[in-house]
Formats: C-alpha cells, sequence, structure tokens
C-alpha cells in the first residue's frame, strides 16, 4: 500500500480506493466529486441513447400503424408503447443502469407500475390534446415523450434500478 501522504486526488493515476487516506479533506473532496459526476453524467449519456433507441422504435411503430396501415391513433400510440416496454426494460436494466442482479421480477414489476402509470398519463394527455385542443397527435407524443423522459429517469433511477 502506498503511504497516505505520497498521494494526490488531483493525480489522474490516483487509486480510487485510497481517496479518505489522501493527504487533505480538500484532495479527497474533488476525487469524490470527480467520480460521481463522471459516474453520473456517463449514466445521463447511456440514458439518452437507450431512449434514443426507444423513442425510434417507438414513433417508427406509431408512423407506420397511423399513416401507412390507418390505424386509430390511441390504437397506434398503444400498440408502439406495448412494443417498446420489453425493450426498454432491458436497455434500462442492463445498459442504462448497470443492473446485474438477477431480480427481474422484483424490477420488472416496478417498471411495470412506472410504465402503466406513465401510459395512463400519455393516453389521457393524448386524447384530451387531440380531441378537445385539436392538436395533432404526433405534437401532443412529443410533449408526452418530454414529460415521459424526466418521470422515467428519475424514477428508475430512485425506485427500479438503485
Amino acid at each position: 500500500m502506498k503511504d497516505p501522504a505520497a498521494i494526490d486526488a488531483r493525480n489522474p493515476s490516483f487509486p480510487k480506493e485510497m481517496i479518505f487516506y489522501s493527504h487533505s479533506l480538500r484532495d479527497s473532496m474533488i476525487a469524490i466529486v470527480n467520480l460521481f459526476m463522471g459516474k453520473i453524467s456517463a449514466q445521463i449519456v447511456r440514458y439518452c441513447m437507450g431512449g434514443l433507441s426507444s423513442t425510434i422504435l417507438c414513433w417508427g411503430t406509431l408512423l407506420a400503424l397511423k399513416e401507412l396501415f390507418k390505424v386509430n391513433y390511441l390504437i397506434s400510440a398503444n400498440v408502439a408503447a406495448f412494443s417498446t416496454y420489453l425493450y426498454s426494460y432491458m436497455v434500462n436494466k442492463y445498459f442504462v443502469f448497470k443492473n446485474r442482479e438477477r431480480k427481474h421480477i422484483k424490477h420488472g414489476g416496478l417498471f411495470l407500475v412506472l410504465q402503466i402509470g406513465l401510459w395512463a398519463l400519455a393516453n389521457s394527455l393524448l386524447f384530451i390534446g387531440v380531441e378537445y385542443g385539436h392538436i395533432h397527435y404526433f405534437i401532443v407524443i412529443v410533449f408526452i415523450a418530454v414529460i415521459s423522459l424526466l418521470i422515467n429517469y428519475s424514477v428508475m433511477k430512485i425506485a427500479v434500478f438503485s
């Protein structure tokens, strides 16, 4: 083990397991913040990548059903959402949050509850926006996607894959 007095948290080769043996509280705090911010920002990038691929899958299905096959917008939106759920669960569990625990019943159940809540919210907002607000369905879908993105990430990080 290295001499704690010789360790400098600002050094890129600084051993991460030695954070608390640093010669100053300032160096320890710098190392902790750097580790935390690196982990969080990488996770957010992975979330954006997973979210983008889920969005492409979901919106591609929605547009194909609605525009090509002339299926009702609510049916199209629901088929698109449910076709994306399994994919989204796997991407978030293994890629975004790097959760390797074999607790699929627990994680899957919490994920399902979250998605059902978001599904109810999305359908309500979609119906209200199109039928009463006379807004094009796709504009409402984009608005719902932004709201869902924020809720999804927060709840999955705190409650589902914590």
